[in-house]
C-alpha cells in the first residue's frame, strides 16, 4: 500500500518540526520493570539508495532501539557515527523502524545536527505530553505482546529439524492467515490513522487484524524467529506490500495478505475476509509468476527467478495446512487429505460443501483447523471433529442452530484461537459476506479445555505456559491454587518445619515462585545428619568426629574415630642421614629428599629434592700423560676425580732405572765368551729400551756355531 510513502512523509515533516522547535525534556519516564532484549542484527534491512557507505548503520539501529524501547534515555548522541547530512541518510535512519518487524513502525520524532551542520548529533524522543511523542513503556508492552504471539505461532515449528525450511514457511504462512483478518472496514472506510497497528506486526499478531504492511512484517518476524531470512517488498503501482524470502540461496515472493482473502485483487467485489479461508496462489513464487498475478506490476525487485515451489502440493489447497506428528492435513476441493512424511498424499474423506434450503442451493468451500491430534472441519452444515488416530468423524457444532432463524443460511467461516472455535454464517448463495449479510452472524464454542501446559520462553526470554494442543498462552496467571507438587516446591520438609510450596496458577499450573506467599503440607521431615570433624586425622594419627543435624544441630555418635589418612605431607626440609639423596661434591651441595611435616617420613622421590650446604674441595689425583722409561723421564698432571679440573701439568717423572733385559742383541759389548770347538759364542741379554748389557752370567744366550779345533 501507499502507506509507506505517507509514513515516510510524516517522518520528514516531524524532522522539520523538530528543527523549528526545541522541546524541553522535563518528563521522566518510569523505570522499566523488564528490559527488552534488542533484536539481533539480521541483515534484512535494505538501506535506501544513496545512503553513505561505511556508516555503522547497525549501531544506529541499536541506539534507536535503546531510545524507543528501553525508556532509559530521552535522547542519544549519534555524532560518533559521523553521518553526513543528506536526505538519503535521513531516510536511512528511519528505515530500520519501517522494515525491521520488531520496531513496530515506531520511530524517533526528530533529529538535530551540530552548529556546523555536518553530522547528525542526536536522536530525540519528545516529552510524553506531546501528541507526536512515542512512549517507550507502551512500545515495550507492544513488543512483549508480539513476542508472546510469535511464540504461539512458531510453537512446534521453531527448532524442529524434521520440518524443512520450505514447510516452515508454509505452516507459518497458513497459521498467520488463519490467525488474522484483513481490516476491510477500517481501510476502505477510511478510518485508519497513519499509526494504526494494522500497518505493523502488532495488528496481525496481537489484534488479529491487519492490512498488507502488517501481514508482511508479522510474517517476516515469524520467519526470522525460526531462522529464515525475509525482507519487506512493495509496489507503488499496486499500493501494496508483501514478503521476500530466502531459501537455499534463492529468493521467493510470499503474499500472505492476498492468500488470506478470496479474490484479494478485487476487494470492491468481495470486501470481507472469510475466517478459515487460506489460499496458496501467492506462496514462494518467482518474480514473473508473482508479477503476472499482481496486475502485471513490475516496479519491484525482479531478482527472484526460481519456480521450484510453484507446483508444490499446497497450491491446490484452499484451507490452512496443519501438521500433526509428521503428517500434513488439508482440504483440496471437498477432499480431506493427508500428506505423509514421504510426500505421498492420501484422500481421507469427501466432505459435503453443499446445503439445499428449499429451492436454493448454497455452495461453500470447507474450512479446516486442528487442536491437538483432532481436525476440525467445517461444511455448510456444521463443524465436525476428525480423529487422526482412529479416522472417525463426529459432529461437534451445532445440533440445532438459531443463528439466522428467519431465513436460510449456511456456515461459511471457521477460526480457532486459544481453543475457542468461532463459526460464522451467511445467507448469500456463495457463502460470502457482504453488507446485506445478517448481523450477529457469529457463534463460538470452547473445544480445548487445556488439559496440559508446557513451559516455553518467548522472544524476550520470559517464561510462559502454553497448551500443546491449541497453542493458548496463560499470560495472566491466577496464583490461587494450593498444589503440592515438585514444580511448586519452595523448601523441602525438615526436622523443624513441614514442606513449603508456592501457590500455582489455577489456569495453567505454573508456580508463582513468590517466597512471601507459600503454604505448608505434611509432617516434619527427618533430621539432616551430617558428619562434623572435631579433630582432623593425620597421616599416622587418628582423628575424632560426630554426627550433627544441619537444621537443628542435634548431635550423636560423638568421639567417633577417624582412621589415619596415610597421606603424608611431604613439605618439610629435614637435613638428616635418612633424607640424604646425594653427598656434597666440588660442584654441588648435598641434596636431600623432602620429609613429612607431620611424622618425618622421607619421600625418596628423585624428582622432589632440595639442596643444603656448600660444595666441598676438589678430589685431586695424579694422572700420567707420558710414562717414564728406564732411562727417559715421563710427564704427569693433577686432575679432580669429580669435575676433572687439571693442575700441575707437564710435571716430570724420573726415569725408572729398571731395564728390560729381554733383548738378544749380538754385539761386542754383550759378548760373554767367544765360540770354541765345543760351544758357540755366548752373549749377555741387553735392555730392550736403552741397549744396556745385563752382564749376568746366569742369563745368557748362545749365538752362532762352534769353531774348528785348534790342533
Amino acid at each position: 500500500m501507499r502507506v509507506q510513502k505517507v509514513l515516510l512523509s510524516c517522518l520528514l515533516s516531524f524532522v522539520i518540526l523538530f528543527f523549528s522547535l526545541s522541546p524541553a525534556f522535563a518528563v521522566t519516564l518510569p523505570e522499566p520493570t523488564d528490559r527488552v532484549i534488542p533484536p539481533k542484527p539480521n541483515g534484512a534491512v535494505i538501506f535506501p539508495e544513496g545512503a553513505s557507505d561505511g556508516i555503522d548503520w547497525q549501531g544506529v539501529t541499536d541506539d534507536m532501539w535503546e531510545l524507543l524501547f528501553t525508556g532509559e534515555k530521552r535522547s542519544i548522541d549519534i555524532s560518533k557515527y559521523r553521518i553526513p547530512v543528506s536526505n538519503a541518510n535521513k531516510n536511512a535512519i528511519f528505515f530500520p523502524c519501517w522494515y525491521e518487524p520488531r520496531f513496530l513502525r515506531t520511530a524517533p520524532v526528530g533529529i538535530s545536527k551540530d552548529t556546523k551542520g555536518k553530522y547528525y548529533a542526536e536522536l530525540k524522543n519528545l516529552d510524553t505530553e506531546k501528541t507526536i511523542a512515542t512512549d517507550p513503556a507502551e512500545n515495550r508492552a507492544k513488543y512483549d505482546a508480539c513476542a508472546d504471539a510469535v511464540s504461539q505461532l512458531t510453537y512446534g515449528i521453531k527448532g524442529n529439524d524434521s520440518i524443512s525450511p520450505a514447510d516452515k514457511c508454509l505452516l507459518l504462512h497458513d497459521r498467520l492467515a488463519a490467525w488474522t483478518a484483513y481490516d476491510y472496514d477500517g481501510y476502505y472506510g477510511g478510518t485508519l490513522p497513519d499509526d494504526s497497528p494494522v500497518y505493523n506486526a502488532y495488528g496481525p499478531l496481537v489484534n488479529h487484524l491487519g492490512v498488507c504492511n502488517g501481514y508482511a512484517l508479522a510474517y517476516n518476524w515469524l520467519l526470522e524467529d525460526v531462522g529464515i531470512r525475509a525482507w519487506y517488498e512493495n509496489s507503488d503501482a499496486l499500493d501494496h506490500g508483501w514478503s521476500k524470502v530466502e531459501l537455499d540461496g534463492e529468493l521467493y515472493y510470499v503474499d500472505v495478505t492476498w492468500d488470506d482473502v478470496p479474490s484479494a485483487n478485487e476487494p470492491e467485489t468481495i470486501p470481507w475476509d472469510i475466517p478459515g479461508f487460506v489460499s496458496h496462489s501467492n506462496f514462494l513464487q518467482s518474480f514473473q509468476t508473482f508479477s503476472s498475478g499482481h496486475e502485471d506490476a513490475t516496479d519491484f525487485d525482479d531478482t527472484p527467478s526460481s519456480t521450484l515451489y510453484e507446483s508444490y502440493f499446497s497450491q491446490n489447497a484452499s484451507t490452512e495446512i496443519v501438521r500433526i506428528d509428521d503428517s500434513d492435513y488439508f482440504i483440496e476441493g471437498t477432499l480431506l487429505c493427508r500428506r505423509n512424511a514421504d510426500g505421498t498424499i492420501i484422500e481421507l474423506e469427501n466432505l459435503n460443501g453443499m446445503k439445499r434450503v428449499g429451492r436454493t442451493t448454497y455452495l461453500m468451500k470447507p474450512k479446516l483447523t486442528a487442536i491437538g491430534s483432532t481436525l476440525l472441519y467445517l461444511t455448510a452444515n456444521g463443524v465436525y471433529a476428525y480423529d487422526t488416530k482412529t479416522g472417525e468423524s463426529q459432529a461437534v457444532f451445532p445440533t440445532e442452530s438459531t443463528i439466522l432463524p428467519e431465513e436460510p443460511y449456511i456456515f461459511n467461516g471457521l477460526q480457532q484461537i486459544d481453543g475457542v472455535v468461532k463459526v460464522t454464517a451467511s445467507n448469500r448463495r456463495d457463502g460470502l459476506f457482504d453488507e446485506t449479510t445478517v448481523a450477529d452472524n457469529t457463534m463460538s464454542f470452547v473445544f480445548c479445555e487445556h488439559p496440559t501446559w508446557e513451559p516455553i520462553q518467548n522472544a524476550t526470554g520470559k517464561t510462559r505456559s502454553i497448551c500443546p494442543a491449541c497453542r493458548a498462552l496463560c499470560t495472566e496467571h491466577t496464583f490461587t491454587l494450593a498444589k503440592a507438587d515438585d514444580a511448586a516446591l519452595c523448601s523441602a520438609a525438615t526436622c523443624t518445619a513441614p514442606a513449603r510450596y508456592y501457590y500455582s496458577c489455577a489456569v495453567c499450573g505454573a508456580s508463582e515462585n513468590n517466597a512471601d506467599r507459600t503454604f505448608t503440607v505434611g509432617d516434619l521431615g527427618d533430621h539432616d545428619w551430617q558428619w562434623v570433624t572435631d579433630t582432623y586425622a593425620t597421616c599416622v594419627h587418628p582423628g575424632l568426629k560426630h554426627e550433627e543435624c544441619a537444621v537443628c544441630h542435634l548431635k550423636r555418635n560423638e568421639n567417633t574415630a577417624i582412621d589415619p589418612t596415610g597421606e603424608h605431607s611431604y613439605t618439610a626440609k629435614t637435613v638428616s642421614a635418612d633424607a640424604l639423596q646425594s653427598a656434597a661434591t666440588c660442584t654441588a651441595p648435598a641434596s636431600y629428599y623432602y620429609s613429612c611435616a607431620v611424622c618425618g617420613a622421607v619421600e625418596k622421590n628423585d624428582s622432589r629434592t632440595f639442596p643444603n650446604g656448600e660444595p666441598i674441595a676438589h678430589s685431586w689425583t695424579w694422572m700420567t700423560d707420558e710414562a717414564p722409561t728406564c732411562a727417559k723421564p715421563g710427564s704427569k698432571h693433577e686432575e679432580c676425580t669429580v669435575c676433572h679440573w687439571k693442575r700441575s701439568e707437564n710435571t716430570a717423572i724420573d726415569p725408572t732405572g729398571e731395564h728390560d733385559y729381554s733383548a738378544q742383541t749380538v754385539s761386542a759389548d754383550a759378548l760373554q765368551s767367544a765360540a770354541t770347538c765345543t760351544a758357540p759364542a755366548s752373549y749377555y741379554y741387553s735392555c730392550a729400551v736403552c741397549g744396556a748389557v745385563e752382564k749376568n752370567d746366569s742369563r745368557t744366550f748362545p749365538n752362532g756355531e762352534p769353531i774348528a779345533h785348534s790342533w
